[in-house]
């Protein structure tokens, strides 16, 4: 097949599908709105510089015209675009093939907190889109009952995650651990962004080391409120204690998970978390929000512990807990690797992938 992918080439999922493709024998060619470019991925720029990532929408519209273009020349058997209120926006307006859009999370679900106003106008441009597709894919139960409630016949909506690679993503070996007199570790491998609340997991932190409880912490990740999230770490005098490396290749996380004793993440909303699969196939306890996304996945107090959205004293409760009980980190292990093995392997929903996107070309 000739594949068009109308994605963000600073987007995780987007070498990941572009190259199983590829290996698979298909000829991909990724449109971006993002300046970036993936090695071994024939992409086109088709935004604007400066690249703005949370600007509104109007780019998506107003660069639609040359998309087409650069589509009608290609001339692909089928459009793919992940992220569906962005790049599903564009690629809906513009594909001259079948369409098969990706919900990811909160490109579909109403983040709390945000205008009623706002959740209409993402009824409406979700509900356009996916009528104009030809499938719809979701990343997680939760999703294909939020695009049910918008209106999409559930015959158009196939889910699965993008999975995890499973043998690169493994608990490190025993006695693999270096010192047993250091402090646990903690990682957090989510943006810097506004809906993963790192601010929150950095607060709780602060108030940890003054409970003196020891440990160390990794913010593996960039975004544009790393700066921020520095100066949060200075202020709060955690410097000597959390490191924040910046953006780094997808190759790199799973060395760093496999130095961690606890994954925490913050988010508000969320799909299926890929950060999470990946902690969870890793043998890393996760302490996690409590929200749709992650309940599928974990259950509290028995595979991990969870704490309200931006709730910065029960995030600091369960820190400490996984912290302090090596009996709930063991028996958690074996429960969250078998999960993630049995319900999300890359090479399983990969295919899983590869199948919809033949689907939508033999399909109407």
């Amino acid at each position: 097949m000739r594949i068009a992918m109308v994605a963000h080439t600073d987007a995780p999922w987007t070498p990941r599908y572009g190259r199983y493709l590829i290996a698979r024998g298909h000829d991909v060619r990724v449109f971006s709105f993002c300046p970036d470019e993936l090695d071994g991925l024939d992409t086109v720029f088709v935004g604007r510089l400066p690249y703005r990532p949370l600007h509104d929408k109007k780019p998506f519209v107003l660069h639609a015209p040359r998309v087409r273009r650069l589509l009608r020349a290609f001339a692909p058997d089928v459009v793919f675009a992940p992220y569906l209120i962005s790049n599903g926006l564009c690629a809906a307006l513009t594909a001259p093939a079948p369409l098969v859009v990706s919900a990811r999370g909160s490109d579909v679900l109403r983040p709390a907190g945000t205008m009623q106003l706002a959740g209409v106008v993402r009824q409406t441009l979700v509900r356009a889109i996916t009528t104009r597709a030809t499938l719809v894919h979701a990343v997680s139960e939760p999703l294909r009952e939020a695009l049910r409630d918008h209106g999409v016949p559930a015959g158009k909506i196939r889910v699965f995650p993008i999975g995890v690679d499973t043998a690169a993503f493994k608990p490190r070996d025993e006695g693999a651990t270096g010192d047993e007199a250091r402090p646990l570790h903690i990682v957090c491998t989510r943006r810097h962004a506004p809906v993963y609340r790192n601010h929150v997991i950095v607060e709780a932190l602060g108030r940890l080391r003054d409970a003196g409880i020891d440990f160390t912490a990794t913010f593996v990740g960039g975004g544009h409120l790393l700066d921020e999230r520095r100066a949060q770490v200075a202020a709060l005098g955690l410097a000597e204690r959390v490191e924040l490396t910046g953006f780094v290749p997808h190759a790199r996380i799973a060395a760093e998970l496999a130095r961690a004793d606890i994954y925490v993440s913050a988010s508000r909303s969320d799909g299926t978390s890929s950060s999470l699969m990946e902690a969870l196939a890793s043998g890393v306890f996760p302490v996690v929000s409590d929200i749709a996304a992650n309940r599928p996945w974990v259950q509290h107090e028995t595979s991990a512990l969870l704490f309200g959205v931006d709730d910065v004293d029960g995030l600091t409760e369960a820190l400490g807990r996984a912290l302090q009980d090596p009996a709930l980190r063991a028996a958690a292990l074996p429960i969250n690797r078998a999960r993630v093995v049995a319900d999300a392997d890359e090479a399983t929903n990969m295919r899983a992938l590869e199948a919809l996107l033949e689907d939508a070309v033999g399909g109407p």
